[in-house]
């Protein structure tokens, strides 16, 4: 919630607080028990509540895209989630857009131009970033 407060007035866009969980959920739990994404998705989703808080609806009145702050961006399971979440809840003509402040450098989420740099020790391609956007 913080870097979403701090992001937002960096960028003065409005922050609206309209995402939480009913329950605990934890990525790294269903990682540790081998459980599918899928399973994780919705579960996820099942415990997700959104607010449709007064700025979170003139934003999407006014056609503006919907910012999703995340810490870390691991295999984007969990952003994925909430996107779709948002699409159901307040109709698919939202647009979701996602920033996150670091990516987790695992093997299996980097590309393999920077698969190859990361496993012989190099450095990967400036030529590709690290945005996503919905």
């Amino acid at each position: 919630r913080e870097l979403a407060k701090r992001v937002s007035a960096i960028l003065s866009i409005p922050y609206s607080h309209s995402l939480s969980l009913k329950g605990k959920v934890s990525r790294r739990l269903f990682k540790k028990r081998r459980l599918p994404d899928d399973q994780f998705r919705d579960c996820y989703q099942r415990n997700l509540r959104i607010r449709r808080t007064r700025r979170l609806m003139n934003c999407i009145k006014s056609g503006r895209a919907v910012l999703l702050i995340d810490d870390v961006y691991t295999d984007g399971v969990t952003t994925e989630a909430v996107r779709e979440s948002l699409k159901r809840a307040l109709g698919e003509q939202v647009s979701v857009s996602i920033a996150t402040l670091g990516i987790m450098a695992k093997a299996r989420n980097i590309n393999e131009s920077h698969s190859a740099a990361w496993r012989s020790g190099g450095e990967p391609s400036r030529e590709t970033g690290a945005v996503a956007s919905g």
